[in-house]
């Protein structure tokens, strides 16, 4: 108790024991996290670090997600155990990879017309409509964000969390500066991030 906890030593030392699957059990992902930045390692590949619980999800849900992602990293889980009694029964899923089969719809929102609701049509990857605001002389930017329709936001995540990156913000700011004949952004602070859910979309305001 009263010595360093040399924890990133304990997990290579895991490693060179041939452990690759680690399941935290605890009331958050905090020390998935930390292994997870140590076994990034390019000596430390095939890994796979997992939480059992996340402070903001439901237990059920999370137990099952962590155990599905173990089993993909090739744990063996007694699922029969875990569905006992719930009344579930297993399906045939099509797992030949050259099939090339897809069993899921790509939902798409139809684009409406607006210019009849007074609304200005934006030419951005973003953005998707401009707004003039009556009580001043500005303007506002909008638009949606979602992994449905910017697939590519999921591949920066933080801890799980899919996270808009900073580089995208700035993009946008130069947009909305763009707007008023600005053409350069000389700091932008960042007070919190923008956290993209896995269902539904996040609205996006950006304007002077």
């Amino acid at each position: 108790v009263r010595e360093t906890v040399r924890f990133a030593d304990g997990l290579r030392t895991l490693h060179d024991q041939g452990v690759r699957r680690y399941l935290e059990l605890g009331p958050d992902a905090v020390l998935t996290g930390l292994a997870q930045g140590v076994l990034d390692d390019p000596d430390a590949t095939g890994t796979c670090a997992v939480p059992a619980l996340r402070a903001d999800r439901g237990e059920s849900a999370c137990l099952a997600a962590a155990l599905g992602r173990l089993h993909a990293a090739g744990a063996e889980v007694s699922w029969s155990t875990l569905f006992a009694g719930r009344g579930t029964r297993t399906v045939e899923l099509p797992t030949y990879a050259f099939q090339h089969r897809r069993f899921w719809l790509d939902a798409t929102a139809p684009l409406a017309d607006l210019g009849a609701a007074g609304v200005g049509a934006v030419t951005h990857p973003l953005l998707g409509a401009s707004v003039d605001l009556s009580h001043t002389d500005g303007f506002l930017l909008t638009g949606r964000l979602s992994l449905d329709s910017h697939a590519w936001l999921a591949d920066h995540q933080v801890l799980d969390t899919v996270l808009v990156p900073g580089a995208a913000l700035v993009e946008l700011a130069l947009r909305a500066a763009g707007e008023t004949g600005c053409e350069l952004v000389e700091e932008l602070t960042l007070a919190a991030p923008l956290v993209l859910p896995e269902q539904g979309a996040v609205p996006l305001p950006a304007g002077r």
